[in-house]
């Protein structure tokens, strides 16, 4: 019976989960890391990579934990120039920060701090801090 019960409770936990964010499809936006490269959403989705948004700020515990498993995926996936393009953006952390976080863990992907984002970088993109992002792809788990 508690089987049953615990099988029924889950699967009404699982029918309301909700995404972290209500966005359907990438709201496009231009941004220069903290090496002064720009970049721009659409025109990296256009060249038909798929894009990984690490959201992440210097002292997130778990955001250190995380960062040496993305360098690792970014090497073992092309560093770039194949099927997915990584990007990593800080809206707590200056340039400064976001140089030292890079140089700190091996981070050769764009790093965009917080002062790198225009006004097209939507609000909606801002507040999933704190979890990674796919454009062009199903989420896997």
């Amino acid at each position: 019976m508690k089987k049953i019960l615990l099988i029924i409770f889950t699967l009404l936990l699982c029918y309301n989960a909700k995404a972290q964010t209500p966005l359907t499809e990438a709201v496009d936006f231009v941004a220069t890391d903290c090496h002064g490269e720009q970049i721009q959403l659409f025109e990296i989705l256009d060249r038909g990579q798929y894009v990984l948004l690490d959201f992440f700020f210097y002292g997130c515990q778990p955001c250190q934990v995380a960062c040496p498993k993305i360098v690792e995926a970014y090497e073992a996936l092309g560093c770039n120039q194949h099927d997915v393009f990584f990007i990593e953006i800080s809206f707590m952390d200056s340039d400064a920060s976001c140089q030292a976080w890079a140089e700190e863990y091996g981070v050769e992907y764009p790093t965009i701090g917080a002062n790198g984002g225009d006004d097209r970088t939507p609000l909606a993109i801002r507040n999933v801090c704190g979890s990674a992002v796919t454009y062009g792809a199903p989420v896997l788990p």
